[in-house]
């Protein structure tokens, strides 16, 4: 009978062995498996900061371009007032030459032959800035057009952190699913 017993004995504790070998076993898979979730939700860090540094240099690209077009309305405003002072000692000629015809009539057709020159002179100038207008209008960039770009880049960039944000929910709930989280934590998250 007590034969019985210490094999009874004996048995039961073959049982706990085996059990907590299965035990051991079961932890090391959780323990590899909690690695590896670690190591995803590592990359997926990762890949959210390289997104967000991209998005930076696109918000830097936009701050470049608006940049660039306050230049060139700067230079066109600058143009422009050049343009007006070369248009107010136009009108001061003018108003001089009227002078001259107002005083000397005995010199009538030597003032004719200097307003045929004076004019060939102006006229000369405003090709010159028939030209420049030509090339500043060619060269600009419109206004509507940078509208476009710049909606076109925000609906860009909305439309990626979207699609993140839909991979981390995702992400969240298969953790739940999976009872790695519980329903509390995704909840916080």
């Amino acid at each position: 009978m007590e034969k019985k017993k210490l094999d009874q004995i004996i048995e039961i504790m073959n049982t706990l062995v085996k059990t907590t070998s299965n035990l051991s076993e079961t932890t090391n898979g959780l323990v590899k498996t909690t690695d590896e979730l670690v190591k995803r939700t590592d990359e997926l860090a990762i890949k959210t900061d390289q997104l967000a540094k991209r998005t930076d240099e696109l918000v830097k690209r936009t701050d470049g371009l608006v940049k660039t077009t306050d230049g060139l309305v700067k230079k066109t405003d600058e143009i422009l007032v050049q343009m007006n002072r070369r248009f107010e000692q136009v009108d001061q000629r003018f108003e001089q030459v009227d002078k001259r015809f107002e005083q000397v009539d005995e010199n009538f057709y030597e003032i004719l032959d200097a307003m045929n020159e004076f004019s060939t002179q102006v006229d000369s100038r405003f090709e010159q800035v028939d030209k420049r207008f030509i090339n500043i209008e060619t060269q600009m960039v419109t206004k509507s057009y940078l509208d476009d770009k710049l909606s076109d880049l925000r609906g860009d960039l909305i439309q990626g952190i979207r699609k993140v944000d839909e991979r981390v929910t995702k992400t969240i709930k298969l953790l739940g699913i999976k009872k790695i989280f519980s329903a509390d934590e995704m909840l916080q998250i």
